[in-house]
């Protein structure tokens, strides 16, 4: 048995992987609300979150703002487009729209953005967005489960011919 602990571990860290991605994906394929709450102010706070590969490599993961006298904390994903543009445009003092839905102030779901009576992004945008990123999350969920599966029953195939090749001698 212990000999098979690193592909058990291997097939959980893979199967739970495979889940989240996948409840990710059908998160982002969720449909677009009917009605969505509006805030319009003063940009108050905005900062840029970032990732850090392996490898050092810096790559924007998320702008997020506030508004003054809002109390929720806004995030544009750098999956949407314009994402830097987003980030140079965001100045403290800006007047800003936001078009939102979600009842929690540290996570409200970004539909629409108007900076300085510029449109960024409106609603029909996010949600084809949101769709394409889903659509590839549960793609790799999909791809994620079949590579498990493969590497279960190869794993199977080769333990069945070590133990008949032990049982030859």
């Amino acid at each position: 048995m212990r000999q098979f602990l690193p592909e058990i571990f291997l097939a959980l860290f893979f199967g739970i992987f495979s889940l989240a991605l996948g409840i990710s994906g059908l998160i982002d394929l969720w449909p677009m609300p009917g009605r969505f709450q509006q805030a319009e102010g003063v940009i108050g706070s905005a900062s840029a979150d970032y990732h850090y590969s392996k490898y050092g490599r810096k790559s924007l993961y998320a702008v997020k703002f506030s508004l003054q006298g809002n109390s929720n904390q806004f995030s544009y994903p750098a999956y949407l487009p314009n994402a830097e543009h987003v980030l140079g445009a965001m100045q403290l003092g800006s007047q800003a729209r936001v078009l939102y839905s979600g009842s929690d102030p540290y996570h409200p779901t970004l539909w629409g953005l108007t900076l300085d009576g510029q449109l960024v992004m409106e609603p029909a945008d996010v949600s084809a967005e949101r769709r394409n990123e889903g659509s590839k999350l549960l793609l790799e969920s999909v791809l994620m489960g079949v590579g498990l599966v493969w590497l279960l029953r190869r794993s199977a195939r080769q333990r069945s011919e070590d133990t008949g090749a032990s049982g030859d001698r």
